[in-house]
């Protein structure tokens, strides 16, 4: 299968190693393996799904702790609170074979992590709000747009030439 040589250039010296099929395995133990592939690829299948949901839902869990702790203090409590009860029903799942149960709490965990992401746009446009006065300048006047003609000063000026 596989031959490999190699020459010390310095010492000239060469080394071959060559790599030859040694199965053991028959025609008959390798067809029987390729027929419990196909009767077992159903039940891989739903592994498969299972471990994808969960990778999932420890994300969205690790997301939505960081999303609270970024949030602290600027959020209202009862968002932190609803936040917190989806992460814990989900912790509480997301170790189960029911892959239908822990996909509902990470749905539900997500929809609730949308608050947060509310709540925060919501204060920043309040404080957008503040710092901008409404449009207004220092003294409470709304400022006033005006013309501005620049004078190049070409009648003035002495040609330099």
């Amino acid at each position: 299968i596989l031959n490999v040589t190699a020459k010390d250039k310095t010492s000239g010296k060469t080394q071959t190693i060559i790599i030859e099929a040694s199965s053991v395995l028959t025609d008959a133990d390798i067809k029987k393996m390729q027929d419990d592939a196909s009767i077992h690829a159903e039940e891989d299948k739903k592994k498969r799904e299972l471990v994808d949901v969960k990778n999932t839902s420890e994300m969205i869990i690790y997301t939505a702790e960081k999303a609270l702790k970024d949030a602290e203090g600027k959020i209202p409590d009862e968002i932190k609170q609803s936040v917190t009860e989806k992460i814990e029903a989900l912790k509480s799942v997301k170790d189960g074979s029911d892959i239908d149960a822990v996909k509902k709490a990470t749905e539900d965990l997500s929809q609730t992590m949308q608050k947060i992401g509310e709540a925060m746009a919501k204060a920043s446009n309040n404080s957008q709000e503040t710092s901008n006065n409404g449009g207004k300048n220092e003294d409470g006047n709304t400022p006033k747009d005006a013309e501005f003609k620049e004078d190049n000063g070409s009648k003035d000026k002495p040609n330099s030439q």
